[in-house]
Parts: C-alpha cells; sequence; structure tokens
C-alpha cells in the first residue's frame, strides 16, 4: 500500500482559494507531494510528464477549459500516454446524480463533498491505495469509455437538468426474479437486474452491471452527498 508521507497527489480545482484549503488539508493527511493544476488541460499536462510518479488525482468537478470529467475520461482512454488506471477522486459542491452516472460509468475511484473534510478525503485515500491492490482489473476496454458521451451532457448537468435515461424498472432478464437488496446487505460482484435509482428516481448504473467491491464504497460515499439510493434489485444469486 501507498504510505500517505510517500504519496503524490496532483490536485485540480481552479478556485484558487478552494486550492489552497485543500493543500492545507492533505498536508495534515501525512503530508504527501502535492502537485497543482486549474483545469483539466493543465492537468493533462503534469500527468503527461508525471504519469509514472503521481499516485491519484483529485479533481473538481465544474472548471473551465477542461471538465472534471472530460479529465477523467481522458484518464480512462489513455491519452497522451497517461496510465489508464489512474485513481479519481471527484471534489464536487453538488450532488447532482446525472454527474455521479456519468463518473461512475467513467470508473471515479471515489466522491469527497466540497470543502472538503480532513476525515471523509483521509478516508478515500487510504481506501483507493488499498483498492489499488484489491482490484487490479477494475478497468473497461478503452472502446466503452469512449463512448461515453461527456460533452453533450456537461450543459445539463450545469444546470441542474436530469439525463434523458429511460427510466424502467422491469428486469433485464425476464425469466429471472430480481433480489431487493440495500447497499448494507447487497454482495461483491452482485449484478444489477434493473437500473440502480436515487429515491428521486434518476439513474446512477445501468442494469446488468456488475457491482464491484470498489464501486459498493464508491456508492456509500454518496450518503455526503446527500444522494439517497434505492432498493438495489440484483439478479438471482447462484
Amino acid at each position: 500500500m501507498v504510505q500517505m508521507s510517500r504519496a503524490a497527489l496532483l490536485l485540480v480545482d481552479d478556485e484558487k482559494f478552494s486550492q489552497i484549503t485543500m493543500l492545507r488539508l492533505l498536508k495534515n493527511i501525512g503530508d504527501p507531494v502535492t502537485h497543482s493544476a486549474s483545469n483539466g488541460l493543465e492537468a493533462m499536462d503534469v500527468l503527461e510528464s508525471r504519469h509514472s510518479t503521481i499516485h491519484c488525482v483529485i479533481a473538481d468537478f465544474n472548471m473551465p477549459i477542461m471538465h472534471g470529467l472530460q479529465l477523467l475520461k481522458a484518464i480512462r482512454t489513455g491519452e497522451r500516454g497517461i496510465r489508464r488506471n489512474m485513481p479519481v477522486i471527484m471534489l464536487t459542491a453538488h450532488g447532482e446524480p446525472p454527474l455521479v452516472h456519468l463518473a461512475l460509468a467513467l470508473d471515479v475511484n471515489g466522491f469527497v463533498l466540497k470543502p472538503a473534510k480532513k476525515d471523509s478525503m483521509e478516508e478515500r485515500l487510504h481506501r483507493i491505495f488499498d483498492d489499488i491492490q484489491d482490484e487490479p482489473d477494475w478497468l473497461k476496454p478503452v472502446d466503452e469509455y469512449i463512448r461515453i458521451d461527456v460533452n453533450s451532457s456537461i450543459a445539463d448537468i450545469l444546470k441542474f437538468k436530469q439525463l434523458s435515461d429511460i427510466k424502467s424498472n422491469k428486469p433485464i432478464i425476464k425469466h429471472e426474479k430480481p433480489v431487493a437488496c440495500t447497499l448494507e446487505t447487497v454482495r461483491e460482484n452482485d449484478i444489477l437486474a434493473r437500473p440502480l435509482m436515487t429515491q428521486n428516481g434518476n439513474i446512477l448504473m445501468n442494469a446488468g452491471q456488475r457491482l464491484r467491491g470498489d464501486v459498493i464504497k464508491r456508492l456509500k460515499d454518496l450518503s455526503e452527498l446527500n444522494i439517497e439510493i434505492g432498493t438495489i434489485w440484483i439478479r438471482e444469486r447462484p
């Protein structure tokens, strides 16, 4: 596991005050080496030159020039030779389910609500460094990330609109009886029989997706964003 005192982190945030606050917070979490960037494009430059030494990216969602989700997609598709399994924590002052839906599809490694609290950030970082060893094969093929249309969704997210996902509660397997679970009772590697939705009816994950251990942990992060998850319908277990 990466020791915090030996970790190198890249903080990406366009708000100077927020940057200063976060850098102070990170210094109190084992005093890691920290690099900073004001937007996703600057972050790409840093990652291109230092990708072999950066252990985790902590990125704001709403930034000019290159948005946090655009940065996450660029990392997952390996642009500029950046390693695709670079851990990414998404900072957000808002808990819009459409943002969460896209971030989960792009395999974000954690969520932290702004202004970040020391305990939350420390827990996410330690968990991510553990998951690097425990979940070595979590990346999807590049083509799957390329197909995720981030650009056309960003404007709607910033205007607090919902994505036009089909909100179907029908099981994807006609002859399977779905099993109702909660975040406390769902198990690692359970497969969603219906879309995973918030209490308000927003889709977070599509039916058919496998709930890896690290994904379940990310879903638990959402309580800090005031996103309440509804019933989790899974396929019958063997």
